[in-house]
């Protein structure tokens, strides 16, 4: 899993700090909307034991 490029993530700060609206949380890069899916459809304690062990925790 890379980091989502510099320029994608300026935009996406760019958006929430424009919005009239701005939302809690944005998806930023190619892998956060599988991940944020997985969040909302796995069980807490598997969804946190995934992210442990992609990062070595």
């Amino acid at each position: 899993m890379a980091a989502p490029e510099a320029t994608i993530v300026a935009k996406a700060i760019e958006r929430a700090l424009t919005s009239r609206r701005p939302r809690a949380r944005y998806a930023v890069g190619n892998e956060a909307l599988s991940v944020a899916l997985g969040r909302r459809l796995l069980p807490d304690r598997w969804a946190l034991r995934l992210i442990g062990r992609h990062f070595g925790v």
